[in-house]
């Protein structure tokens, strides 16, 4: 831990930040109370008796990055703005928060999406709302404009530069990243069949979405049906083999 002693707490911060951090350690229940809490320690910055910066306390104490942290605060934002009849996930909230700076848009491309979806629309589907309500009005004015002239033919384009060392060890190094190829060796491993003993479980219960889990029930079942077949013949193969003798 490289924790900074920066400033000590009043009594009320302390109260404060216990309150706070009571919500996150929750289990993260809801994507609104974790990033109004988030967004309390932040703005009051209620972390520096211990942390140097906002985004040090967030890696050491609970291990978020910043990236899923400013997407909690935006999803919250985003609740706050829309109310109690909101995006009920954080999936469906993070794909308004472009509007954030447009209230009146954010609402009604939530009510567009949630007419398109009959109640329960998918984040791609606000995702096409919100891409529509930000394309540029068009300048034609109900007039006819003349075509525009073909562009003029391109050149053979330059292969593009491959990514310095510096780059490529950055994003091996980035969570989001190393999460993401870790998900992607398991359901390879998952769905070849091979033994899964190497995995690190815990690591899989947190990153695996409900898709993976169900893909693994299937083939935990799967194997035992499969050994139980097999114990079958062979008790069957012994009986047939002990009566020919």
């Amino acid at each position: 831990m490289t924790a900074v002693v920066r400033d000590d707490l009043t009594d009320l911060e302390v109260g404060s930040l216990i309150e706070h951090e009571r919500t996150i350690e929750g289990g993260l229940k809801t994507f609104v109370e974790v990033g109004r809490a988030l967004t309390a320690i932040r703005d009051d910055r209620l972390y520096r008796a211990e942390y140097a910066s906002f985004e040090a306390y967030c890696d050491e104490r609970w291990a978020l990055t910043a990236r899923h942290v400013n997407r909690l605060i935006e999803a919250a934002e985003v609740k706050s703005i829309t109310g109690p009849i909101g995006p009920a996930n954080e999936a469906q909230a993070r794909e308004l928060a472009p509007l954030l700076d447009k209230p009146d848009a954010l609402r009604g491309a939530w009510s567009e999406a949630h007419q398109r979806g009959n109640g329960r629309p998918t984040a791609a589907t606000i995702r096409e709302v919100v891409r529509e309500r930000q394309a540029p009005p068009s300048t034609s004015a109900g007039r006819d404009l003349p075509p525009a002239p073909a562009p003029a033919p391109e050149g053979p384009k330059p292969a593009p530069a491959a990514p310095s060392r510096a780059v490529r060890e950055q994003i091996d190094n980035d969570p989001d990243v190393q999460a993401a190829e870790f998900m992607r060796r398991f359901t390879g491993v998952l769905r070849a069949s091979v033994d899964l003993s190497t995995f690190d479980a815990g690591r899989v219960a947190q990153l695996a979405d409900p898709s993976v889990i169900e893909l693994l029930d299937r083939h935990v079942t799967s194997v035992a049906r499969f050994a139980e077949a097999v114990k079958r013949a062979r008790t069957g193969l012994h009986l047939i083999q002990g009566g020919a003798s």
